[in-house]
């Protein structure tokens, strides 16, 4: 087991600050959300050697910046968007499309790039984008794909000697639990 270094404990604070804004239903959750991803990122590249991770963390970045704006004026009329649904049709375009899309990355650079993992770490990358674009449009749903999602990244995180990163993953689980419950409660007192 390694040790834990002071990027562990930055991505740590950062993360859970960004996850509890989120669950209240806070833009700004996305703020806390691109300095921790901008810091995993570079953990990922330099020390963890997980490539698909480390584009995903860059990958949030944009999307705290996208989130941001989206949260506060991407409703009608420049007004702050609402949460909503997914229909069944998204699901299975969502699950099928990073599934499909994840072995797909891993086969073609299973021989380009070194990176611990390539299939569950690339099909794993694919559904969190898919997933984190779901939390930038507000869709109550993505809770439960980052329940899902949090749980793998256990495993990949224990695996690469990262034990904080994996408690952070854990917790992940449990505040996306939180937030389904807490999101389909303020959905619920905007349907009523």
């Amino acid at each position: 087991m390694s040790n834990i270094s002071n990027l562990d404990i930055m991505i740590t604070v950062f993360s859970i600050i960004y996850l509890y804004f989120a669950t209240q239903n806070k833009a700004i959750c996305f703020l806390f959300g691109l300095i921790a991803s901008a810091i995993w990122a570079y953990h990922d590249f330099v020390n963890l050697n997980l490539k698909f991770d480390g584009f995903l963390q860059l990958f949030y970045v944009a999307m705290s910046i996208w989130g941001l704006y989206s949260w506060k004026y991407g409703g009608k009329g420049k007004k702050e968007l609402p949460i909503s649904r997914m229909t069944a049709i998204d699901h299975v375009v969502s699950i099928l499309g990073g599934i499909v899309v994840g072995a797909g990355i891993a086969w073609l650079t299973m021989n380009i790039l070194e990176t611990a993992l390539p299939y569950l770490d690339a099909v794993t990358t694919a559904l969190a984008i898919i997933t984190t674009i779901m939390l930038v449009l507000r869709k109550l749903e993505n809770w439960l794909y980052w329940i899902v999602i949090d749980l793998v990244y256990i495993y990949i995180f224990i695996r690469q000697g990262a034990p904080l990163l994996a408690g952070v993953m854990g917790l992940y689980g449990f505040l996306a639990i939180y937030g389904y419950i807490e999101w389909r409660r303020l959905i619920n007192n905007t349907e009523a």
